[in-house]
């Protein structure tokens, strides 16, 4: 199948297209496993980008308890095109599980690590008893930060004195 937005107010195009979309049965209150695949593109007057996008996670959506997950979730895209590093680069993003508990007012993200343009994020937290008195815990790593190839990106001139470096904090 294919998608494809055609605006020519602003003389800009988006397709998606061989998109292909899996899932086991759907049942309630059984996982539910989910695949999508799909190829994209963009034009407009300043970029062209195109690339791939693939999903996999499995859902389970407890209605009666009121939780919902998703365990786990590997979801990668590249791209490619004008004003990409090395006219190509792949950002990904993996959990271990992502729950939304409604009856213990939590939300956890657990093992969620995302790479792109040469570095890592890695976050583990959770939040409990929102909206009223919000409590956040975990921890968040920033690694292999490549400053000089984040650079390349921005509308910034590469410094040679720019560091390569790491951030970890704790939430909580």
């Amino acid at each position: 199948a294919s998608i494809v937005f055609d605006d020519q107010q602003t003389q800009s195009r988006y397709m998606f297209s061989d998109i292909n979309l899996k899932t086991s049965p759907l049942v309630l209150n059984e996982p539910i496993q989910i695949a999508l695949n799909t190829a994209f593109g963009m034009n407009n007057a300043i970029t062209t980008l195109n690339g791939q996008i693939q999903l996999a996670t499995e859902i389970i959506a407890l209605i009666d308890n009121q939780n919902y997950r998703l365990e786990p979730l590997h979801f990668n895209i590249t791209l490619q095109g004008d004003g990409i590093p090395d006219g190509s680069q792949i950002l990904s993003i993996n959990t271990e599980m992502i729950e939304l508990d409604l009856n213990q007012q939590r939300f956890t993200l657990a093992g969620f690590i995302a790479k792109a343009i040469g570095s890592t994020l890695k976050v583990d937290i959770q939040a409990d008893n929102a909206p009223e008195t919000l409590k956040l815990s975990g921890n968040l790593k920033l690694a292999d930060l490549n400053v000089p190839k984040i650079l390349t990106i921005l509308p910034l001139s590469n410094d040679e004195n720019v560091f390569e470096g790491e951030l970890l904090t704790k939430v909580g």
